[in-house]
């Protein structure tokens, strides 16, 4: 079981995969297309541009979400 606490995620792991498709109702989060049982994982925020992100050096529409608690974490996957 995944702790709340835990920073850093493995896209790759069943149960990470598993918590990422229900959270997006079984579609794409960027499409909304059904996934149909295959599906990938993305970071919404890439590790590279993680530092830009969180000193707020990205494009307007990537402000920091407060709250987001690092790249490899559940809350960065789509």
């Amino acid at each position: 079981m995944l702790a709340k606490t835990q920073d850093r995620n493995d896209p790759h792991d069943a149960l990470v995969r598993q918590i990422a498709r229900l959270r997006a109702r079984d579609a794409c989060e960027y499409c909304l297309h059904p996934t149909n049982g295959q599906f990938e994982i993305d970071h919404i925020i890439p590790e590279a541009l993680w530092s830009d992100y969180i000193a707020g050096r990205l494009d307007a529409a990537l402000q920091p979400i407060s709250g987001r608690r690092g790249p490899d974490h559940l809350d960065n996957f789509a």
